[in-house]
């Protein structure tokens, strides 16, 4: 079983067919400061709090429906690869300041909300916040 399979397996709280994982690890709180994870797939994970800080992700790196349910550091985490939080939930805001992305068009990316893919300087950055109020009006 590759790692990174090892490692979801115990942040998904069910089984494929929804009863409880007793390999679960709960509250349990993975620390992958400058881990390099290749084709990571914690798609529908719970983590309590996990630190990515300065990791490297290759290949496609997907968190598709995955709660973040405390703090999820990711500042200076560089993605050499397609990077996927489809309806991914963060409780906390998400910390991704200081996110690099390597080369391509990164067109298959989806961020978390209010973020998104700055094509110059190749960074993801914080999207500031619609006014809507002031549309139309004055």
């Amino acid at each position: 079983m590759p790692p990174n399979a090892s490692l979801a397996r115990h942040l998904r709280p069910t089984t494929v067919d929804g009863t409880p994982d007793p390999r679960y690890w709960g509250e349990r709180s993975p620390d992958l400061t400058e881990a390099t994870l290749i084709d990571l797939d914690l798609s529908n994970c719970e983590l309590h709090q996990v630190n990515f800080e300065k990791a490297t992700f290759h290949r496609t790196t997907t968190f598709d429906k995955a709660t973040f349910m405390g703090d999820a550091g990711f500042g200076g985490a560089t993605f050499n690869g397609d990077a996927r939080f489809d309806t991914s939930t963060f409780r906390r805001p998400a910390l991704l300041d200081d996110v690099v992305l390597g080369p391509g068009d990164r067109g298959n990316d989806v961020w978390p909300e209010g973020w998104r893919f700055d094509p110059v300087t190749r960074r993801l950055v914080r999207e500031e916040p619609r006014d809507d109020a002031q549309d139309g009006e004055g």
